[in-house]
């Protein structure tokens, strides 16, 4: 005889726990890569994309297409060519590494959970999730 304890009335209900766990991981996860406060992700955004372009024409031009550099660069005494080189390797490694990486597993386990018919898969399937998005850090994951 086959008991299973749990707190769910049944398989729909063990999914949406499921997904919820799986995308609160993501956000932890993000959140070691991303300052999480308000308009501050618009802001990372212009200056990748200014130092993007900037990188793009060789380190060279009129320093008015990047205010948000420049700003950056009188106001910690760092060169604009350094300024412009860090923003974007971070970034970079976020849009091209971490960040993907995140998505890709919780778009992965979300699918793995919808195909589960038994509530223990699908705990297990998100436990499993939960763990390996933990594991996503910037040193080698």
């Amino acid at each position: 005889m086959r008991f299973d304890l749990h707190p769910f009335s049944g398989i729909d209900a063990a999914r949406e726990w499921a997904r919820s766990e799986i995308d609160g991981a993501a956000a932890v996860a993000r959140g070691r890569f991303l300052t999480l406060s308000p308009g501050q992700e618009s802001i990372y955004q212009a200056k990748y994309e200014e130092a993007f372009e900037f990188a793009s024409n060789g380190f060279v031009g009129d320093e008015g297409a990047y205010p948000w550099l420049v700003a950056e660069a009188l106001h910690t005494g760092v060169p604009l060519r350094e300024v412009a080189e860090r923003i974007k390797e971070k970034g970079d490694h976020w849009r091209q590494i971490y960040g993907p990486r995140i998505e890709a597993l919780r778009v992965a386990a979300k699918a793995q959970v919808a195909r589960l018919d038994e509530i223990g898969q699908v705990v297990t399937a998100a436990r499993i999730a939960v763990l390996a998005l933990q594991k996503v850090k910037e040193e080698g994951a």
